[in-house]
């Protein structure tokens, strides 16, 4: 299925693809190259993205050679465009490409060396992004032609995959300890502007009936599992009706310092893997929280407890992202670092039950068959519909699904995050 580039964005012009080409080609030498022809066609499966359309853009140069491109624009269904609110979501990676990066990319160099080969900041090249609220999209490099895959979305990341994704979230937040230490005027112009997107109270009327639903969903999945014991009146507490349990997940993204950068959606489907490398992509949930924001989602729907217990336990597993965060600062040339492990601890329990709110969704999500993702764009209409009705989940009946749901709760209760 071949589309137009202004199925990607009104304002995504032939000449807009040729700046895009002319950036991508700066580098390589082969700057006086130019377009031949390009062809637009999907570029993901169904159920990797919801505020976002992403597309692959094959462009033929006048030498014969192909360079292909990544371009993320907003849906062009309205019901789905505001059901889930894409532009404030697309106008945070915008602003995370657009200044943020650059940024902390500035600084790594300077720290650590122009010819750094292992960048704490490893993301896809942005070639373009604009934001105006209606026509909003960003050009990338693409990963895949250079080898880098998605994690299975249902069996999850790899013990390799998931090892190099923690020391990943590790060293780009501590790009964010270094500015903030030898930069505190710019660093604190820089988080300024980013807004919690999600758990926030303001949000209420869009996300909690739909959270209230999932949380229906898990409890139906453990009452069995988890009848007489604290854990289940614990769980039922945190979610006894729909403003209690939104109200409680927004508590969880109080401002703790020391506080960082976080790429706010850290779960496997936003990194991208060859072999121990790994890219980070997808910066819509962009947060200015604790590295907890992080770390607790990649520990709730990254990990099984299995998979905790193989590596020395949860705690295991936050020091050796400890490990290595204290190594990359001390690489930054801080002396030492400004978030010590009592402290992550402190936070760990604070924070950490964002990491469980995201698995709420997540975790269905992760158990579905592509097949049986839905058609987001079915509904037709211009005004938004309550996301619970426009999103559905199949009741979690296997006991290996409902298995993983009570070791989460266990892990959560456990650390007395609710």
């Amino acid at each position: 299925m071949a589309f137009a580039l202004s199925t990607i964005s009104k304002l995504f012009t032939e000449d807009v693809l040729n700046e895009v080409v002319q950036n991508a080609l700066r580098s390589t030498g082969k700057s006086d190259l130019h377009i031949a022809s390009y062809q637009v066609e999907p570029g993901a499966d169904k159920g990797t993205g919801y505020m976002g359309i992403v597309y692959r853009i094959r462009v033929t140069l006048s030498d014969g050679s192909e360079l292909t491109l990544i371009g993320k624009g907003m849906p062009q269904n309205m019901v789905r465009r505001k059901t889930f609110r894409s532009e404030p979501f697309f106008r945070k990676e915008v602003m995370f490409f657009n200044h943020l990066a650059p940024m902390l990319r500035k600084l790594e160099l300077k720290q650590r060396g122009e010819g750094v080969k292992d960048t704490f900041l490893p993301i896809s090249e942005c070639y373009y992004a604009m934001s105006d609220g209606e026509n909003d999209f960003l050009v990338f490099q693409d990963l895949k032609s250079l080898g880098y895959e998605m994690a299975d979305r249902i069996s999850g990341p790899t013990q390799a995959q998931r090892n190099s994704l923690l020391h990943t979230l590790a060293r780009f937040h501590a790009l964010s300890f270094a500015l903030q230490t030898l930069q505190p005027e710019t660093f604190s112009e820089a988080v300024a502007p980013i807004y919690e997107p999600w758990f926030a109270r303001e949000f209420s009327s869009f996300y909690a009936c739909y959270l209230y639903k999932l949380f229906g969903l898990w409890h139906r999945a453990v009452r069995d599992q988890l009848a007489g014991t604290h854990y289940l009146g614990r769980f039922e507490r945190l979610g006894a009706n729909q403003k209690v349990l939104f109200d409680n997940l927004c508590d969880s993204v109080r401002l703790l310092q020391p506080a960082v950068i976080n790429h706010g959606d850290a779960w496997s489907t936003n990194f991208l893997f060859k072999g121990h490398q790994v890219m980070m992509i997808d910066f819509q949930l962009v947060r200015y929280c604790s590295p907890m924001t992080d770390l607790s989602m990649f520990v709730f729907n990254c990990t099984t407890e299995e998979q905790r217990a193989a590596a020395g336990g949860t705690e295991a597993i936050l020091k050796e992202y400890y490990q290595v965060l204290c190594g990359a600062v001390a690489q930054l040339g801080l002396p030492e670092c400004p978030l010590s492990w009592q402290q992550l601890m402190e936070q760990w329990c604070a924070n950490g039950l964002l990491g469980f709110g995201g698995c709420l969704e997540l975790v269905p999500l992760s158990l579905v068959e592509s097949e049986d993702v839905q058609d987001l764009d079915r509904v037709e209409g211009n005004e938004p519909i309550p996301l619970d009705e426009l999103t559905q989940f199949s009741e979690l009946t296997k006991p290996e699904h409902k298995k993983r749901l009570v070791d989460l709760i266990r892990l959560a209760v456990d650390y007395n995050m609710f």
